[in-house]
């Protein structure tokens, strides 16, 4: 099987409006939630390397998950990134526009991160479900231990933690979906599983490394610019 894979740099939250209602059968995704900010304002994160990127707001959060359970196809799965305390703000979304609230898993970091006082080792991610999906194996734990990426794209996720997220909630040729691609780990880790992969990237500077990145580890898979499907207008009668 070949598989397909289209990038759409841009405002993730105003382009994911524009997709079709139940159309991506997976959605694993790391947004730029508001917390990282605010820690970042009192030097906890500026010592992350790489160029930064703008957050989005609780507020905004809050709408993209509403989109998120549009686009969803029912019996699905979705994965949102994001630490202890965002979570919240992302339960309290989800439970409002109709996701079950299943639990959080924890992404053990191996490592100790940037802080001043119990420096955090983990973050959060999100498991919500949309209909009824059974995970393809129980045998996996809560806790996914997968090492963190040092000294290259800001809050990197490994390959690794996708890898068994994609694994247990879709199957090969299934459609999996992240509107926050950053160094494209989401969208490697799909490919190499056999997934067709849409991913956002704000940033037009990415654009280039995230493609040069899907050429080179998966020269087979082609690149495709109808995977996105445009959301459907309702014509008025006249």
């Amino acid at each position: 099987m070949v598989n397909q894979y289209q990038l759409a740099t841009g405002d993730s939250l105003r382009l994911v409006k524009d997709m079709q209602d139940e159309s991506v059968d997976l959605i694993v995704t790391d947004p730029a939630y508001e917390s990282l900010e605010k820690h970042r304002s009192v030097g906890t994160t500026t010592r992350l390397s790489g160029e930064w990127f703008e957050v989005i707001t609780n507020e905004e959060l809050k709408g993209f998950i509403v989109d998120c359970y549009r686009i969803l196809k029912n019996n699905a799965h979705c994965y949102i990134m994001c630490d202890q305390e965002t979570h919240y703000v992302v339960r309290e979304a989800a439970l409002a526009c109709g996701f079950t609230w299943k639990k959080f898993l924890v992404w053990d970091k191996m490592a100790i991160s940037t802080g001043y006082s119990w420096r955090a080792k983990h973050e959060v991610i999100c498991y919500l479900e949309k209909g009824k999906r059974n995970l393809f194996s129980n045998s996996l734990p809560d806790v996914l231990s997968h090492k963190r990426i040092r000294n290259r794209y800001p809050t990197e996720k490994p390959v690794s933690l996708f890898n068994d997220l994609i694994l247990n909630s879709s199957k090969p040729g299934e459609l999996v979906f992240d509107a926050f691609v950053g160094s494209g780990a989401s969208m490697d880790a799909a490919l190499s599983l056999g997934r067709d992969v849409i991913g956002f990237e704000k940033k037009e500077s990415q654009r280039e490394g995230i493609i040069s990145r899907m050429e080179g580890n998966h020269p087979d898979a082609i690149y495709s610019d109808s995977l996105l499907q445009p959301r459907m207008q309702l014509q008025l009668a006249v």
